[in-house]
């Protein structure tokens, strides 16, 4: 498996490979959600019904006539999650003290913020992309945006998890 074994999509499709012509039994947790049986070069592949969110531990096991039926494989963890994460809001705006009235002369300011413990949050002023800051497990997150250009700006946060 590559990447970090989280999705937001509510079924996966599964693949293996195990003896030519065997049964295949696929479980999630102690579940057994398919059984199906190896092609001839020994391939298997499925797509699981809907998955609810959260950690599913697949494993998978395999019998044929000859060896009767295998241990388990070693699991292959999958967190489903489909729920966006809570809006960011940006509570404050320092500039060092310079800030009067929403003008400031000061051409850096930190922003801070709350949002989902572990969201990444993406800064933008107005359609520029900032840069990003991960929120911490009390929800708050802060980004400092340095060499502001003199002008009006427009400070957006936008979250993913």
């Amino acid at each position: 498996m590559s990447g970090d074994g989280i999705t937001n999509a509510s079924q996966v499709t599964l693949t293996g490979t195990a003896a030519a012509g065997s049964t295949v039994k696929v479980y999630d947790g102690a579940t057994l959600i398919k059984t199906l049986v190896a092609d001839s070069s020994g391939a298997w592949s499925f797509t699981t019904q809907t998955l609810v969110n959260g950690e599913h531990a697949f494993t998978v096991t395999g019998t044929d006539p000859l060896h009767g039926t295998s241990a388990p494989s070693q699991s292959l963890l999958v967190v489903v999650d489909t729920i966006a994460p809570d809006r960011p809001i940006i509570d404050s705006l320092s500039t060092d003290g310079k800030l009067v009235s929403g003008t400031t002369s000061a051409n850096s300011v930190t922003l801070t913020g709350t949002a989902g413990p572990g969201s990444v949050i993406t800064i933008m002023d107005g359609a520029t992309v900032l840069g990003t800051t991960i929120v911490d497990e009390n929800g708050s997150f802060s980004f400092t945006a340095a060499n502001l250009a003199d002008g009006a700006h427009r400070f957006v946060a936008k979250a993913a998890d």
